[in-house]
């Protein structure tokens, strides 16, 4: 039998986790791909995105080492 307080706390991680999606689609939406001579670049440095990282990640828009200084 859950208490009230599991329940407020189940509530609680719903909403963060809905808020955290929310919040990851706007900002997906507002960096489209940049593309260069018909390859990807990063947005903050201009560089082409590795391809591995592209396969690992196809809506990256940022290199390993911009997204890393970004979060």
């Amino acid at each position: 039998m859950t208490d009230i307080a599991d329940k407020a706390s189940e509530r609680e991680q719903q909403l963060n986790s809905d808020a955290m999606q929310a919040h990851r689609a706007r900002v997906q939406a507002a960096e489209t791909p940049r593309l260069k001579d018909g390859h990807r670049v990063c947005l903050d440095c201009d560089d082409p995105i590795d391809p591995r990282r592209l396969a690992a990640n196809p809506a990256a828009v940022r290199c390993t080492e911009c997204q890393l200084f970004h979060e």
